[in-house]
This record gives structure tokens, sequence and C-alpha cells, in this order.
């Protein structure tokens, strides 16, 4: 795949991931469930009971002399939710990776035109100068989000996104402008891909 800056389409340069501190921010801390919010371990079932908190006979005093909440290290808050780089890709752009190009990208239009490949041609594609097409690859999963996203950002363009996984049989069309669902379509891998790009 191109680096980051070479490569045609990148997911990250329109919709760009968090930093790893910027991650961290989007935890979510809910009240201890382990202590009931003390920061401290009950001494007793009956105290347990009262703060609503958890208790096990390995909390008794004469088992562990050390009081501090073991599950929020005595802040008194749980972590719930811990988003990582392939949560937040999930969410944010519909696939785990971004995208990959095993073939030349197509972009269709203007002075700055390329070739079309054969797949593109079988399929119908027009040359048009104000569209560009770009044909690349997802990790299992059309990135759906990501183009709702850019649609928003770009108000004034319209997307259509093509696509089909071979391996699970589905296929679809979904068109957005200014981060509304315009119109989306079931279709199947033959209306998608041409057959060179079929793997069985």
């Amino acid at each position: 795949m191109a680096a980051d800056d070479e490569q045609p389409l990148n997911f990250n340069r329109i919709v760009p991931m968090p930093s790893a501190d910027e991650l961290r921010e989007l935890e979510v801390y809910e009240p201890c469930t382990m202590c009931g919010a003390f920061g401290v371990l009950p001494d007793s079932e009956a105290r347990a009971r009262a703060r609503g908190a958890k208790w096990f006979p390995w909390m008794d005093p004469k088992v562990r002399e050390d009081r501090t909440c073991n599950a929020c290290s005595g802040s008194k808050q749980a972590l719930v939710s811990q988003p990582g780089e392939y949560e937040w890709s999930v969410e944010n752009w519909g696939t785990k990776w971004d995208a990959s190009f095993s073939e030349p990208f197509v972009a269709l239009g203007g002075d700055d035109a390329v070739d079309v490949g054969l797949s593109t041609s079988a399929l119908g594609v027009i040359q048009v100068p104000t569209v560009a097409v770009y044909k690349f690859d997802t990790a299992w999963s059309q990135p759906e989000p990501f183009v709702l996203k850019a649609s928003e950002l770009y108000p004034e363009l319209e997307f259509e996104l093509r696509y089909a996984e071979m391996g699970m049989d589905f296929a679809g069309c979904v068109t957005y402008v200014s981060g509304l669902l315009i119109s989306y379509e079931n279709l199947s891998v033959e209306d998608v891909l041409a057959p060179e790009e079929r793997w069985f």
C-alpha cells in the first residue's frame, strides 16, 4: 500500500484518527461497583450491601489488609469503555483499516484523468469531467461511516459507494449528499464486480 501522503484516497486524511492521547480522552468511566464508589473495599458484607458494592470472602479485613479497591485503584471510578484504534476505525470509517489500493486507482474527468482499467470499463463507467472514481479494498465491510462523514465535510459533492464482499455474498450501493442518505440499494456481487474481479 502507498504511504499515506501518496495514497489517492486516504480515510485518515479526511476523517483523521485521534492521537493516542485523544483516544484516552474518549475513555468512559462510571462509579466503581466493586467498592461502591468509595475507593476502598467494604469491610463487611453488610457494609457492602449498604454501599451497593460487591462482597467476596477475600475482601474480609482478616484476609486482605490493603483496603484500596483493586478495581478502581482508589479512584472511585471504573473504566467501562476504552476505544482503541480498532474500535475507533470501525465506528468512524466502517472498516478496521484505511483504503487499500491493490491496483492503480481510477480517477475520471479533468486534465489529470488516468486510464480506466478493464474491470471499470466492463462496468460501463463513462468519463465525465465532474466525476472522480476511486477503486479500493477495505477489510471485510464497506466504509459507509467514512462516506457519510465525507459527505458532511463536502456538502456540495454527491458520494456514491458501490461495494461487494465475495466471501459473505453481499453487495449494495448507497448515495449520500450533505450527510444525508439519498438512496440505498441491495445489489448482487455480479452487479458490482466485473468477472475478473470475482475470486470464486
